[in-house]
């Protein structure tokens, strides 16, 4: 094995021995009490890690999460996603695949190790990124679902708000959740939110 491959081998195995230790503190700080001292880990453990969805259910179960935290994560998740479009816009240019390779080749290169294995890994395990990987509006809206799942009237308010904000439209109470329609929990019929 070549020392580059060596090299990127030892990386792959760092990254995959730190994120279960990043994913407990930051389930941690992101589900606990605000302080100065948490935002500042969080934003340290941020710098250094792709942020996982599964954030957002975290922040929909636990009723102590703090609306500064949940816009954190929206910061964080906003740029993954404009880094998802730029690879999906060069997967979509008409040139030749091997013009569209490089360009794609290119961006991965140029990123951090922790983007670069989670971009890598989004294109070996879909032919298809648009439909394998889930953009705000989604996790939004599937946030609000699990807020409602959880009955955490706090989490589901400030998800409600934020997606207010996001559509810029008003919402109104209905029988079909936005994100992956009727929910029924213990035999009964919850109702989730439908925007406008």
């Amino acid at each position: 094995m070549s020392s580059e491959n060596l090299k990127i081998q030892l990386e792959h195995e760092i990254y995959d021995v730190a994120l279960p230790i990043y994913k407990k503190y930051l389930k941690r700080v992101l589900v606990g009490f605000s302080s100065v001292h948490n935002y500042i880990l969080i934003n340290q453990i941020l710098e250094n890690l792709v942020i996982p969805d599964e954030c957002f259910s975290w922040c929909a179960r636990y009723r102590n999460v703090s609306v500064s935290n949940i816009k954190l994560l929206i910061g964080r998740k906003l740029e993954l996603d404009e880094l998802v479009k730029s690879i999906v816009n060069c997967s979509e240019i008409s040139d030749c695949s091997s013009t569209r390779s490089s360009k794609i080749n290119n961006i991965v290169n140029s990123l951090p190790l922790h983007l670069k294995i989670y971009i890598t890994n989004l294109l070996n395990c879909a032919t298809d990124i648009e439909s394998a990987y889930k953009d705000i509006r989604y996790v939004i809206s599937e946030g609000i679902c699990e807020s409602a799942e959880y009955a955490n009237v706090n989490s589901l308010q400030i998800f409600i708000n934020l997606w207010a904000y996001w559509q810029g439209r008003r919402y109104r109470r209905c029988n079909m959740c936005i994100c992956t329609g009727r929910h029924s929990f213990g035999g009964r019929q919850n109702y989730g939110y439908k925007f406008l």
